[in-house]
């Protein structure tokens, strides 16, 4: 549940290619190499609220004494981005799909890879995939 309340929300961010468009990127695309220091670890968190199911009379009683129940899920993650200054002098921002790790553990095995590849699409600079296969 969690993973589709990240997608959504980082819908307008990059969209996990499919196989196809992975392999077509990393032998079409220009690879960017960059390190952990090159780059940005943001923390993200989402506070989703379930929708409830009958409740018990117990906590109709609670409810018409004035304290209700909170049926919510935080989840955390977080995700890269990666800023790149262009040949006209503007910048272009990459940002990784959410990584469902925690900021500091993120970090750790980001320095301990030592580089992150970046492929950008050579005609579209809004295609492009970060390769965190290492993650998995």
């Amino acid at each position: 549940m969690l993973n589709k309340l990240f997608g959504k929300l980082f819908a307008r961010r990059q969209v996990l290619p499919q196989p196809e468009v992975k392999r077509h990127l990393k032998k079409t695309g220009e690879r960017i190499v960059f390190g952990l220091d090159d780059c940005e670890v943001k923390p993200f968190e989402i506070t989703v609220e379930l929708p409830f199911d009958m409740p018990s009379r117990a906590e109709m009683l609670d409810g018409l004494a004035g304290r209700g129940r909170a049926n919510t899920v935080t989840g955390e993650g977080s995700y890269i981005l990666y800023r790149r200054k262009l040949a006209d002098g503007t910048e272009k921002r990459y940002f990784s799909p959410v990584i469902y790790r925690e900021r500091t553990a993120l970090a750790f095995l980001l320095y301990a890879q030592r580089e992150i590849s970046l492929y950008v699409d050579r005609r579209d600079a809004n295609a492009y995939y970060f390769d965190l296969e290492f993650l998995d």
